[in-house]
């Protein structure tokens, strides 16, 4: 049988990876180095002014449900399996570490550390209000597959196809929208629960666009 997939397909989980890596390390690298050196602000009052729009959007109670649970997982990361631990206990003295003695002499070390965890601790709230937000639209989601799958069945029995072009755009929106989706949940500023949402909601637009604009089954 015949190789289905292109030099393209086979690209394209590596074109993921490193679209993945590339965004995550410009986000640490503003939270270690722009937070700590070029603004010299702390990343933890991104974190109080999130929480604040988060109160401020859904109820307090659910907010904190949500924190509890990005509280939770941050612990099981870092925490409990000593990686945080380790990391600040690389601040201790260390008379063989000559240059390791001269940086730890300022506040920039420490400094880096607080800002780089709270930003993490960041990530973690904001994923437990997405799987919260799945929670709600798993349902749609599954029933958007079904349906899709239903016209495209009966597509076979029809004259006619959906035009390539509407094809074509609707695989370009969805291209756009998780990489976009993405970039959005992880800025390292406080950002507005209201535009998360919407990320989700465009992105899962997306998603609809491209699941009835597919060419009926051979």
């Amino acid at each position: 049988m015949a190789d289905m997939q292109s030099s393209y397909d086979k690209l394209f989980p590596t074109q993921v990876l490193f679209f993945v890596a590339l965004t995550m390390l410009v986000n640490l690298a503003l939270v270690t180095l722009a937070y700590s050196f070029l603004w010299e602000q702390p990343f933890f009052p991104v974190l109080q002014k999130e929480k604040h729009y988060f109160e401020q959007t859904i109820s307090v109670e659910a907010a904190t449900a949500t924190r509890f649970t990005g509280d939770s997982l941050y612990n099981t990361m870092f925490v409990d399996s000593g990686i945080e631990r380790v990391a600040y206990a690389s601040l201790e003295d260390n008379p063989d570490d000559l240059a390791g003695q001269v940086l730890r002499k300022t506040t920039a070390a420490g400094r880096i550390f607080d800002n780089l965890f709270d930003y993490l601790l960041l990530l973690c709230h904001r994923f437990s209000f997405f799987l919260s937000t799945l929670g709600y639209l798993v349902f749609l989601l599954v029933a958007i597959a079904m349906h899709a799958t239903v016209i495209r069945h009966r597509k076979r029995y029809e004259f006619g196809d959906t035009p390539i072009l509407m094809n074509l755009w609707a695989r370009s929106t969805l291209s756009y929208a998780f990489p976009v989706t993405f970039l959005i949940w992880t800025l390292p500023f406080a950002i507005h629960p209201a535009l998360l949402l919407a990320s989700i909601v465009g992105c899962v637009g997306g998603m609809l666009f491209w699941a009835f604009s597919m060419p009926k089954i051979a």
